[in-house]
């Protein structure tokens, strides 16, 4: 019996022991069990912060391009008033209602019968200079600017800091213009002849006169003069054996143009002016000159003053309705007409539909016509949309810049009414609309591209983005074209543009990945990183190859005329839908 109950509370006792073991067990299975929930939650999280961060960029990379829209095509929709002021009640008669407005400085230069004022940017007036003209007329030039008369025989001449001087003609005026020093060059007539007289910024008459008759030299259509005042372009028309012909004479007033003797004719030309007479002519600066006929446009070099040369001649068989000229462009509005070259294309793919006389059997027949009936389909289709555009745009808007090279070429809705060219911008508009088109930025950089091994094989993309995936591809773009277009919205961009540090990776490692079996398989330089480079432990591949591919002279200060054609718009055209400029494209 005792032996019973000391058997019994042993297996009391046991019971009431702990089994360490188990607990252990029980205890790693738990923890074991905790740290699966905690590495799915984890992997939760980071799954969740993988998606927002993928929605974070795709919404930053809209933003991006809505913000290149609104820089490309920006739509003003609202205005306000700067300033206003009302001239009613400066008129000395009520029949005193001619006035015209013209850029001038920083503000603008006001022509009326009674006189010529200098408005600033809020409407003050700077100066005045009074005289009383029934028809005037104005050229301006820089700072400069000189009215007269159409058939009088005064000449007032202004500067931004006032009147600087007026002179008095023997015989009526007709043409005159002013150069960006002060010199002011006019056109006289009398019943037999022309003459065209010379002014100082003062009004002090020079000792020089060109006379000119029809039946000799010729009429003087246009006149424009250099920016040094030195040189003068001249468009006459003439009679030669009883027909109108016109001809371009460059004269020469300094030091240069003493050996052409008296008449200081330095140049004269007819070419390209065969059944055309060239209204317009203009000095662009002192190594440019252009002539506007109403068959296109011919560029002179004047870059050696004693002896221009023509350059080229670019033909326009559509109707010229406006010109503007900048300082680095020009440009012309055109009606929206198919060329010579477009209509032989058309011709010769009709011709090329036909079947050769070779072909025979039913089968051929059969693909011929069909063929040909497809061709006429497309024909079809391709004159029916030419006609829908040439409704909603009906005008064509080129430019090209001082050497005669097309920069742009597109159809416009706008017409004739107002165009001009303020540095790299064409302005168009009229009474209810603006458009701007900008003359690249990064024009040196293009055209050095452009005329390196690496213009017919790469682009920019292929150097300047990264390539590992198309995430990193597109955070890069979106991250360097908010700071480009915060840089070149804000004008802050330097004289050279530089990549930054975290570029210079980048376009190395596409050098490597474009030449790998060249780097790699011949001279293994494709073994050494950027990081490598940057550590000493080896060179760019630019310390070498300095000159690609854009070469020593690629900034705005070594170039600055290297115009180049527009790139196309990076904007997609779902987005320009969406954004109601579908119908413009590049």
């Amino acid at each position: 019996m005792a032996e019973t109950n000391r058997e019994r509370r042993k297996q009391e006792l046991r019971k009431r022991m702990l089994d360490f073991a188990a607990l252990e067990e029980r205890d790693r299975q738990k923890e074991s069990r905790d740290k699966e929930k905690r590495r799915q939650l984890a992997a939760g999280e980071r799954r969740f912060r993988a998606v927002c961060f993928f929605f974070l960029g795709l919404v930053l990379f809209l933003i991006l391009l809505l913000f290149l829209h609104f820089l490309l095509y920006r739509c003003y929709r609202r205005s306000s008033v700067n300033w206003s002021r009302d001239f009613r009640a400066e008129r000395r008669d009520t029949d005193n209602n001619y006035e015209s407005y013209l850029p001038y400085g920083e503000g603008m230069l006001r022509i009326t019968r009674d006189g010529a004022s200098y408005l600033g940017l809020k409407g003050k007036q700077h100066w005045n200079q009074a005289f009383e003209m029934n028809q005037p007329f104005v050229s301006v030039n820089g700072d400069f600017a000189a009215v007269a008369e159409q058939g009088g025989n005064a000449i007032y001449i202004m500067a931004k800091s006032g009147p600087t001087g007026s002179a008095k003609t023997s015989l009526p005026i007709t043409k005159l213009t002013v150069s960006g020093k002060g010199v002011v060059y006019a056109v006289l007539e009398d019943r037999n002849a022309s003459y065209i007289s010379v002014f100082t910024k003062e009004g002090r008459a020079l000792d020089i006169s060109i006379k000119s008759v029809l039946k000799g030299d010729g009429y003087p259509l246009d006149l424009s003069v250099s920016p040094d005042g030195t040189e003068l372009m001249v468009s006459y028309v003439f009679l030669e054996n009883g027909s109108l012909k016109n001809k371009i004479v460059f004269y020469n007033l300094s030091e240069a143009g003493r050996d052409a003797g008296a008449s200081r004719v330095v140049g004269g030309f007819t070419n390209g002016l065969e059944g055309h007479l060239a209204g317009r002519v203009h000095f662009s600066d002192a190594g440019h000159a252009e002539a506007f006929h109403d068959g296109g446009i011919l560029f002179y070099s004047t870059k050696q003053p004693s002896s221009p040369v023509e350059k080229l001649s670019v033909q326009e068989k559509s109707t010229i309705r406006a010109i503007a000229w900048g300082d680095r462009a020009l440009a012309l509005i055109t009606d929206s007409g198919r060329s010579e070259a477009s209509s032989s294309e058309s011709e010769s793919s009709e011709e090329s539909t036909e079947p050769s006389q070779g072909e025979s059997g039913a089968s051929q027949g059969e693909e011929s016509g069909a063929a040909e009936t497809e061709g006429k389909t497309k024909e079809k289709e391709k004159e029916k949309e030419k006609e829908k555009k040439k409704k909603t745009e009906p005008y064509r808007l080129k430019v090209y810049d001082l050497e005669g090279r097309e920069l742009l070429d597109r159809g416009v809705s706008l017409g004739a009414e107002g165009l001009s060219i303020d540095g790299d911008k064409v302005f168009l508009y009229h009474d209810t609309a603006l458009l701007i088109y900008d003359i690249h930025i990064m024009e040196p950089y293009y055209n050095s591209w452009d005329h390196s091994s690496h213009g017919r094989r790469a682009t920019c993309n292929d150097c300047h983005v990264p390539h590992e995936n198309v995430f990193l591809k597109y955070a890069f773009k979106a991250k360097d074209g908010l700071l480009h277009a915060s840089v070149f919205t804000l004008r802050g961009e330097p004289l050279a543009l530089r990549p930054r540090q975290e570029s210079y990776e980048v376009i190395m490692n596409n050098c490597i990945r474009c030449h790998t079996q060249l780097n790699q398989e011949f001279v293994k330089t494709g073994m050494i990183s950027y990081v490598d480079a940057k550590n000493g432990q080896g060179k760019a591949c630019w310390d070498c190859h300095t000159n690609v591919p854009h070469g020593k002279r690629s900034s705005l200060a070594a170039t600055p005329d290297a115009i180049a054609p527009l790139p196309k718009s990076p904007v997609p055209d779902w987005l320009k839908k969406m954004m109601g400029s579908g119908k413009s494209k590049n």
